[in-house]
């Protein structure tokens, strides 16, 4: 299986010839109580945490802060993967794994597993290399089959069409009972691909961040994400987005011109949700892209991103995976988000070109 890198960069030398032009923007998670730049793609989700009382020394708050209250006891842990035998200084902050994470959220599903995936290669044998550390894949992989199996979990997942046998989904099918559903954005939009990786869990806890489901994602390639627990508020908006892919995956579905209420959205940069994340008061809205896949009320993930770094106060900290192919593999250069992302942080900051 190639990686996230390669698999991008042919795509956008397939692209570079189409004639329809999107371009990809490819973040990692940096999570604060004042802001969240995370990961999106041509089809990406957005999670913005970005407002607390203390740290908000203005007397009139922004319009967008104004949304509903949200009295659901929510708790946040950031989750991270260190790459093996990557050995930080003495006192630097350390974070749960992000096997940790993925692992309990399983333990807490009752009925149902939601996945959104780019693709999959959790088992050693995927890979045309052997590597020990490929257990957490492998584990992730066979507590999933057992969920299905063993406790009647009800397991629905999307992913992007894969180039050949995609063997882990077809296991849980198998096996799991679980019912798999492809996006191909060739028939749906002329080009793209899902780059989301959510799980959600009884639309009450989710995961939203980097991590591929790919067991080197756990052990060999630094990622970044979020595990919210005890929040169906959050949870059932998240859902709106997983049920935006279900339906999109049904072969011969066409994207709506106008999406149906059931999937619209009042959760947005405009009304965020007013929300105690472990105690400290927060707001928070999902935004998505590509703007096609995004129902009425829905913000979109570069207005999302360019949204919370003008409410930045004090810093803003963007981790990226590459910030240049998106300029080199993809003409003209003014139809890139990336170079959109620029332009707009530019003006506001008054730098120059």
């Amino acid at each position: 299986m190639e990686s996230d890198k390669e698999i991008l960069v042919e795509y956008h030398q397939k692209y570079a010839a189409a004639k329809k032009r999107t371009c990809i923007l490819v973040t990692a998670i940096v999570t604060a109580i004042v802001l969240i730049v995370t990961a999106v793609c041509t089809l990406g989700v957005y999670f913005g945490v970005y407002y607390s009382p203390e740290n908000d020394k203005a007397s009139i708050k922004p319009k967008s802060l104004m949304g509903q209250s949200c009295s659901d006891p929510c708790i946040l842990n950031l989750v991270e993967s260190i790459p093996d035998n990557l050995t930080f200084v003495k006192g630097a902050p350390l974070h749960s794994s992000t096997y940790e994470g993925i692992m309990s959220l399983m333990a807490n599903a009752k009925e149902t597993i939601e996945i959104a995936s780019y693709y999959w290669t959790l088992n050693g044998q995927d890979l045309p290399y052997h590597d020990n550390s490929s257990w957490e894949g492998e584990s992730i992989l066979e507590t999933l089959i057992s969920s299905g199996r063993d406790k009647k979990i009800k397991i629905k997942i999307v992913q992007n069409k894969p180039k050949g046998r995609n063997n882990n989904t077809e296991a849980l099918a198998k096996y799991a009972g679980a019912e798999v559903r492809t996006l191909d954005f060739d028939k749906l939009l002329g080009n793209g691909i899902i780059h989301t990786k959510m799980w959600l869990i009884d639309r009450k806890h989710f995961y939203v961040g980097s991590a591929n489901l790919d067991w080197r994602s756990y052990t060999q390639v630094k990622e970044l994400g979020a595990v919210i627990y005890n929040c169906p508020c959050m949870a059932k908006d998240m859902g709106k987005l997983f049920d935006v892919y279900w339906y999109l995956g049904v072969p011969g579905t066409t994207v709506p011109s106008s999406w149906p209420s059931s999937y619209s959205t009042d959760i947005n940069s405009n009304t965020s949700m007013q929300i105690q994340y472990n105690g400290t008061a927060a707001t928070t809205y999902l935004s998505s892209s590509p703007p096609p896949f995004c129902p009425n009320g829905r913000t979109v993930d570069i207005d999302a991103i360019v949204d919370v770094i003008h409410k930045a106060d004090k810093f803003v900290y963007i981790a990226v995976m590459d910030y240049f192919p998106t300029t080199q593999f993809s003409r003209p250069r003014k139809e890139c988000l990336l170079y959109q992302l620029s332009q707009r942080v530019r003006g506001k900051y008054h730098l120059p070109e």
